[in-house]
């Protein structure tokens, strides 16, 4: 190998590996610590070899830190006496010149001998060059810039002519170069400790830090999580770094989350809303985002617990909710007073005029009947108005229970059914009754079915011209699980501008001109509010020809107890004559 493919060879050998691990920035203190050990065996066999061909009797290598603007011993090799192992040169700026001007010095000013070397030279009284031997200083140099000094001790019995200067000029090169290297060693070594310093400081601050962060590979695994992850969702650190990220997300956010978390280089994301699981099994509200790094083999999660925040968010949309609901109240109050006052006048009036003709005419001349017809239908209205006002507000404030037995649900929708047919039967309007099960039995609120049937049928009369038909059936849920009421007419439909609004209390037909009965919009609110009380739903559409169709589910289940016979037949009519009160033309 030529000197200069030696040289190259050197320099490659650390410098560029250095530089190729920069670039990288896969850094470590295992890795600088092999560089140490490669340069050190380096500068060995250079001082061993120069050592061979100049048979000197000790070679040292003084290294120059500009800190302190010392030369500094770094290797020593052979018998030197007269150098210490801390041995420090301090060289002027007159030294330094001459070093770099000239190849070599034969004596370092200033230089400190140890004290016994001192104490040799008393004792004997002699000259160091001609009892010890020679010292020549070489410089060591990076362009115009002295990096360090070789001194090189010589046996008295050396003559100097037959050493191969060209063999210590070419070392000193390699030299040079090595402490190039050991230069740029040592900066990467602080650069790797400022940045271990970072990293500690960033991680110190994360884990105090309020917001949760995590790091996930592109296996869906967490590689770390802060302690506030921890803390948070309760699962331990051994638990969760087990855990597929995507499995901690609620299934309703999970394919869009998938679909959001990209590992490509560069890629992020910010505020993505998702629920994640706790150990607990209860969900909490995240709002995250993201950031590949490392080339897109990882993605870091940073996140804010937002659970409360979201509750506070609900609880100001219901409290501005009731806000609206008190000034429905308002117009409700209003309308409620129309609808007290017109009963009790065509009540106070009928009761009048029987008064005032009680005494004048016989009791066969007077029609009493339809007066007394009169005071009880209006009796009735304000009877069910009453009621319903009293429901409601039991509901509104959880008192309100449900008195649940086993029935067969076919009976009971079947006898109700019967008795508003019978009611009806002078009216030009037909009620058919289907079912495809002769019997289910589950649990329910008699009384209460009775009423959201009752409720329906009377809004479905109300709504249905002469000679319209009402379709009531039963049937289970496809899974059989629910069983599904359906009430149908072919009257005039529901408007689409309050249709998605029908179930909602306090509200009814604005068109007053139209407006065939009285109403005062809380039976449909309360029907819907009882069915959800047995567990089931209720929803409103018109039909793809004429009219509209209710239809609610109750679940099947049973209580404890018998099956119980229903006894609705002895009362229907009684309730009928309630529910169908604000009929006109019943």
């Amino acid at each position: 190998m030529s000197k200069e493919e030696n040289k190259v060879y050197v320099f490659k050998d650390l410098k560029d590996m250095l530089k190729s691990q920069i670039s990288k920035e896969v850094i470590d203190n295992k890795y600088i610590n092999e560089c140490v050990r490669e340069e050190n065996e380096n500068f060995k066999n250079v001082l061993v070899n120069l050592n061979r061909e100049t048979k000197a009797k000790g070679i040292a290598l003084f290294l120059y830190s500009e800190e302190d603007n010392k030369f500094k011993l770094r290797f020593k090799l052979g018998n030197i006496s007269v150098i210490e192992e801390k041995y420090i040169i301090q060289l002027c700026e007159e030294s330094k010149a001459k070093l770099i001007i000239n190849k070599y010095i034969h004596k370092i000013i200033d230089i400190k001998e140890t004290q016994w070397f001192k104490k040799y030279i008393e004792n004997n009284n002699t000259d160091i060059n001609k009892n010890c031997g020679t010292v020549r200083i070489y410089s060591i140099k990076d362009t115009n810039r002295l990096t360090g000094v070789l001194s090189i001790f010589y046996d008295k019995n050396i003559n100097l002519q037959n050493i191969n200067s060209n063999v210590i000029d070419y070392e000193c090169e390699k030299l040079a170069l090595l402490i190039k290297n050991k230069i740029l060693t040592n900066k990467l070594r602080e650069e790797l400790v400022k940045r271990t310093l970072s990293e500690s400081k960033l991680k110190s601050f994360l884990e105090i830090a309020t917001d949760l962060w995590a790091i996930m590979d592109y296996k869906q695994q967490f590689k770390c999580v802060s302690p506030s992850v921890i803390d948070v969702t309760g699962w331990s650190n051994e638990k969760i770094s087990t855990m597929d990220v995507f499995d901690m997300v609620h299934p309703d956010d999970r394919e869009r989350a998938k679909k959001y978390i990209k590992f490509i280089k560069n890629a992020k994301g910010e505020n993505s809303i998702a629920k994640v699981l706790c150990a607990n099994g209860e969900y909490k509200i995240f709002q995250w985002n993201w950031s590949c790094i490392e080339e897109g083999k990882y993605v870091f999660l940073a996140a804010k617990d937002i659970t409360e925040q979201k509750k506070l968010q609900q609880q100001k949309k219901e409290l501005e909710e009731a806000i609206m609901i008190e000034n429905f109240k308002n117009k409700f109050l209003a309308n409620i007073s129309h609808e007290f006052k017109t009963p009790l006048n065509v009540i106070l009036a009928t009761v009048q005029l029987i008064d005032k003709n009680s005494n004048d005419l016989k009791t066969d001349e007077i029609d009493l009947i339809k007066y007394i017809d009169g005071i009880k239908r209006n009796s009735y209205r304000l009877l069910r108005l009453i009621n319903n006002l009293i429901d409601i507000t039991k509901i509104d404030s959880g008192h309100y229970n449900l008195q649940l037995q086993n029935y067969n649900v076919v009976e009971i929708i079947e006898d109700i059914v019967m008795a508003v047919r019978e009611y009806i039967k002078e009216n030009t309007r037909d009620i058919i009754f289907d079912t495809s099960e002769e019997e289910i039995i589950t649990a329910l609120d008699e009384s209460k079915i009775e009423t959201i049937i009752l409720n329906l049928l009377s809004n479905a009369i109300k709504y249905t011209n002469d000679d319209g038909i009402i379709e009531v059936s039963i049937k289970y849920s496809k899974d059989r699980k629910n069983i599904l009421i359906s009430i149908k007419d072919n009257g005039i439909g529901i408007d689409s501008k309050e249709i998605n609004n029908i179930f909602q209390r306090f509200k009814y037909s604005n068109n007053i001109l139209n407006r065939r009965c009285e109403g005062t919009g809380i039976g449909l609110s309360l029907v819907k509010s009882l069915v959800e009380m047995h567990g089931g739903k209720i929803i409103a559409k018109n039909n793809s020809l004429k009219g509209a169709e209710f239809i609610f589910s109750i679940p099947v289940r049973l209580t404890k107890g018998n099956t119980t016979n229903n006894k609705i037949l002895e009362s229907s009519i009684e309730k009928c004559n309630i529910e169908f009160s604000d009929i006109y033309f019943l």
